[in-house]
């Protein structure tokens, strides 16, 4: 909680970085989430705690993805265009994470997309050069039944988002390391794996954050 007090933190992305959300408001008991009256995963999740001024939130990337029957297409922009709009500062932390629902698409497809987001990145760095940005890589996951849901393709993914923000004043949370090391195949990876992602991205928001057992 110390290493969040005074920040607001926004996690742009898919659900691997959604799951991100949902690990803080379920251990951080004095997170409240807030309810934006629409049902489904794909909206909009915000948790607060007003005594800490913490604002937690996550929103869903635009298309493509696999959507839901409670989708609303007023709650989906683009991650480059949410950070166009976000002022940052010293109290303002990103994270970004896509890749998974990229793989079925021709690379070249991810590539521009993570140009477009490395441009608003570099915009939100020269308006507020001590905001946090923190890129979530891609996990390893299983095989599906369609074969292009794979690790070759989320591997090819990944080096274009290494390649992307090379030399940028940007924090990598390795997910693929963690669970390839860890021996997770899963798209949504446990709450064990979780710990050590977010131990991670703690340590980048505040150099004295000490991850906890």
């Amino acid at each position: 909680m110390n290493c969040l007090k005074g920040k607001r933190v926004f996690l742009l992305g898919d659900s691997t970085i959604r799951q991100w959300w949902e690990y803080i408001v379920r251990f951080v008991k004095d997170l409240k989430p807030l309810d934006n009256h629409k049902p489904g995963k794909h909206q909009p999740k915000i948790a607060v705690n007003e005594s800490n001024d913490i604002t937690w939130q996550w929103f869903c990337h635009s298309y493509p993805f696999i959507a839901s029957a409670n989708t609303y297409p007023e709650d989906l922009k683009y991650v480059a265009t949410r950070i166009d709009n976000i002022t940052g500062g010293g109290d303002t932390v990103v994270a970004i994470s896509l890749g998974a629902h990229f793989t079925p698409f021709p690379l070249d497809v991810f590539q521009k997309r993570m140009h477009n987001i490395k441009a608003a990145v570099q915009k939100l760095l020269i308006r507020s050069p001590e905001t946090k940005v923190i890129v979530k890589l891609a996990n390893v996951r299983e095989n599906g039944a369609i074969e292009i849901f794979n690790n070759w393709s989320t591997f090819k993914i990944n080096q274009i988002l290494l390649e992307v923000f090379h030399l940028m004043d940007v924090a990598f949370v390795d997910a693929w390391d963690v669970t390839a090391v860890l021996n997770s195949k899963k798209i949504h990876p446990n709450n064990n794996i979780l710990k050590v992602e977010l131990d991670l991205f703690l340590s980048f928001v505040c150099s004295e954050y000490v991850a906890t057992v």
